[in-house]
């Protein structure tokens, strides 16, 4: 699957995307984020600010912003109409090793170990983002933006390429895939 950045580069023309006319917050309600949508329970918060350093030297910056509720499972929608350019709904890749494994073994009535080859298989995300969806947005200047949701939750992605959404139309449901500790979603936008 492309990455954000390829998929924003080859997004093409402009003309078919509808102009953002009007913002809205991804998660919780519509006008305010810390207060809960019509459904649900919580509102959420900031758990992790725009441009926060990470790493043990903090070395790296965080180009998005958390948002989270300490639950999963609530509704991400798009924070203005546009078209979504990416749709990652499965962000898992099967890994695939061959390992050398000691067995013990009775060989002419004595005990030894045979060193042989194991194959052995398991699942990792592809991405720090895991599931993710990016939407590609024209502002009413003709100027191009692109909002990214990442950390869905698996099977709840509902748009794919090329869909066209509107403002506060859902995209998935906040998750804990990929890079993430605990479940929230992972928000940015970029130019």
């Amino acid at each position: 699957a492309p990455s954000a950045r390829a998929a924003a580069r080859s997004a093409g023309p402009l003309e078919p995307t509808p102009i953002a006319g009007m913002f809205v917050y991804p998660v919780g309600s519509e006008t305010d984020y810390e207060k809960p949508a019509d459904g649900e329970r919580y509102g959420f918060r900031i758990s992790d600010k725009y441009l926060a350093t990470r790493g043990k030297k903090k070395q790296r910056l965080h180009f998005g912003v958390e948002l989270s509720n300490g639950q999963g499972g609530y509704t991400v929608r798009s924070v203005a109409s546009g078209v979504v350019v990416v749709a990652d709904a499965n962000a898992r890749i099967k890994v695939t090793k061959y390992v050398k494994v000691k067995t013990p073994v009775v060989k002419d009535g004595k005990k030894t170990t045979v060193t042989t080859t194991k194959k052995r298989v398991s699942w990792k995300w592809r991405t720090g983002w895991g599931n993710h969806v990016v939407v590609r947005h024209r502002l009413p200047n003709g100027e191009k933006v692109f909002s990214l949701y990442a950390h869905l939750m698996p099977k709840s992605v509902v748009v794919k390429v090329g869909d066209v959404v509107a403002a506060a139309q859902p995209v998935g449901k906040v998750g804990r895939t990929g890079r993430a500790s605990s479940s929230h979603l992972h928000l940015e936008i970029r130019r």
